[in-house]
């Protein structure tokens, strides 16, 4: 059910302040304090994919997602996480993005080559987007040079430009497995494997892909 916006909560209570006989003041202040505590609709903003927190000490690297964005382009003081309408942007110094379980945001932009996703987990480690835009003629890298099992989820809407590159280094029985679970996910990225393990498996699975 979709909850009543802070401007509609305005309007019922001035309606009820034009017929209400008590003191205006008091049915003023008692509007306002209601506005305040009302739960307010999360807002999507841009924030930029940065592990090192520093007062413009720029953006880009490697690190593990976590408290690891910043809310401009040159590098912010204290950093912050990632909110689940959030637009990420990564850009300026391609490095290694580690994850862990499900990370949800609102869409992801690579506007730099040579980015990577991986997770350091046995368990399945999962990006939940919107939308995934890499940049006109970069690629972004899925996967790692380890050799044990990995599982990670692209779980979006749209996966558009740029390169989809899958790495996979498993040995022995290991796999690597890339899973689309999203229904009717579309996907028109261009798509490679690098594989370099030996004995190991590289699996690209989807439950529907346009």
């Amino acid at each position: 059910m979709r909850k009543p916006s802070s401007i509609a909560w305005l309007l019922a209570a001035a309606r009820l302040i034009g017929s209400n006989p008590l003191p205006r003041t008091a049915l003023i202040a008692s509007a306002a304090l209601a506005a305040t505590l009302l739960p307010q609709e999360s807002k999507a903003v841009t924030i930029y994919w940065d592990p090192t927190a520093g007062l413009g000490n720029g953006v880009g690297g490697t690190g593990t997602w976590g408290t690891t964005f910043s809310a401009v382009d040159t590098g912010s003081a204290s950093l912050a996480t990632a909110g689940t309408t959030d637009d990420v942007i990564f850009k300026s110094t391609a490095g290694v993005v580690t994850f862990t379980g499900t990370q949800t945001v609102g869409t992801l932009n690579f506007n730099s080559s040579g980015y990577t996703l991986q997770t350091s987990s046995t368990t399945a480690a999962i990006l939940a987007f919107n939308a995934l835009t890499i940049g006109t003629g970069n690629t972004l890298n899925i996967g790692d040079s380890t050799t044990a099992n990995r599982t990670i989820g692209l779980n979006g809407n749209t996966i558009s430009g740029g390169t989809l590159n899958f790495n996979g280094a498993q040995t022995g029985s290991a796999i690597f497995r890339v899973n689309f679970t999203t229904a009717n996910e579309v996907i028109s990225s261009a798509i490679t494997l690098n594989s370099t393990g030996t004995g190991g498996v590289v699996t690209v699975c989807w439950s529907s892909r346009v």
